[in-house]
């Protein structure tokens, strides 16, 4: 009986392609070990957890805002018109503005990625309709999630289709031997 063997397989073009995309993901994110990114004016970008727990609060929020008007006992559409047109003014709002109440609470805010700066109207506008798309999809949404654990800019889709940046304006908690933002003791 002759012996079945494996052979290694063969590199594709598509492999190599994958391989390299990897790579480049990878040098990216990992550029400089230990270095923290920041934007064009030298902040520290807010790190994935913090945006979680951002996030979080105003999923919170938003939820209290939409109980309170389902306790009107409005009709089903119009409930489904002021949730969505709640949550898109929350959200653009608070892009345009710097910082939503869960970006107040993490000590973040939304600047502009190319000068640092507020976020122009328009900009703000576009993140919120592409974070609104992005969560219609399962898929969407946890690759928006997901992709600030990669990105070199800590970016996630909906911060590159508004051109913004998450930045951190202090901590949360004090941490010995962190940089400045550490001296901010909830002042």
């Amino acid at each position: 009986m002759a012996s079945v063997g494996f052979s290694e397989p063969s590199e594709t073009p598509k492999t190599k392609r994958l391989a390299g995309f990897v790579e480049q993901l990878q040098q990216r994110a990992f550029a400089e070990p230990g270095a923290i990114p920041t934007d064009p004016q030298g902040r520290e970008l807010a790190d994935w957890t913090v945006r979680v727990v951002a996030t979080s609060v105003d999923v919170i929020v938003l939820s209290v805002a939409q109980g309170i008007f389902k306790n009107l006992h409005l009709g089903s559409t119009a409930l489904f018109v002021i949730d969505w047109l709640m949550g898109i003014g929350y959200l653009t709002a608070g892009a345009w503005g710097g910082c939503t109440l869960g970006n107040l609470v993490t000590k973040t805010k939304v600047v502009d990625a190319n000068s640092g700066e507020v976020l122009r109207l328009r900009h703000a506008l576009l993140r919120t309709f592409a974070l609104v798309g992005l969560l219609v999809t399962l898929i969407g949404a946890g690759v928006d999630v997901l992709l600030p654990l990669i990105d070199g800019r800590r970016q996630s889709l909906h911060d590159k289709a508004g051109s913004s940046l998450v930045i951190r304006t202090g901590r949360i908690f004090a941490v010995p031997g962190s940089s400045s933002l550490g001296e901010d003791h909830g002042t």
